[in-house]
């Protein structure tokens, strides 16, 4: 399929939106897309991706923090980004916005992406041992939990003898990581 605005690429975006019970579809090239984002003169008002998936996210929200401006909305005493700057662009200022944004942005995140922990491929290495351990650690607690709620004690306690060698597994790797084992 052709973008459908230079009728030249192949169109690898492609947008849907339904008004009123209509359903309009554009597909576009990553280069037309670019543009139209930006506005360059293409005759017709830019979208905001991250904004609109922002918004599609559910945030409705208001600011709940120490960190609030005149008009009772969230600011970041860093950049000055405020609440309505962050829903109109569904973007952050500085890496400050995080904290001062976190009560919002952790529901959004969490409904953008199924969850708020990484759960893809991971780097290899010694420094990345720890976090292994604690992902192990984790899987293994919500096993232990199930099965005491299905009351199969005999695994529950195999879970738990697993999970207090892993605790004193992640221990060691501290203390090696602060410098402080001799392993």
């Amino acid at each position: 399929m052709l973008c459908e605005i230079c009728h030249k690429n192949e169109a690898t975006i492609h947008i849907q939106e339904i008004i009123g019970g209509q359903k309009k579809s554009m597909h576009l090239c990553s280069s037309c897309a670019a543009a139209k984002q930006q506005g360059e003169g293409l005759g017709f008002d830019p979208f905001n991706l991250a904004g609109l998936l922002y918004k599609l996210s559910g945030n409705t929200t208001g600011g709940k923090n120490s960190d609030t401006g005149k008009s009772g909305t969230l600011v970041c005493p860093v950049c000055s980004w405020d609440e309505q700057r962050l829903n109109a662009s569904g973007k952050v200022g500085c890496e400050n916005c995080y904290k001062v944004f976190a009560p919002l942005l952790s529901d959004v995140i969490k409904n953008m992406h199924s969850g708020s922990s990484h759960v893809g491929k991971q780097p290899a290495g010694k420094g990345h041992e720890l976090e292994l351990l604690h992902r192990k650690l984790a899987e293994l607690q919500k096993k232990l939990q199930h099965s005491i709620e299905v009351e199969d004690y005999e695994n529950a306690a195999a879970l738990r003898d697993k999970i207090n060698e892993l605790k004193t597994q992640c221990e060691k790797s501290v203390k090696v990581q602060k410098g402080g084992g001799n392993e």
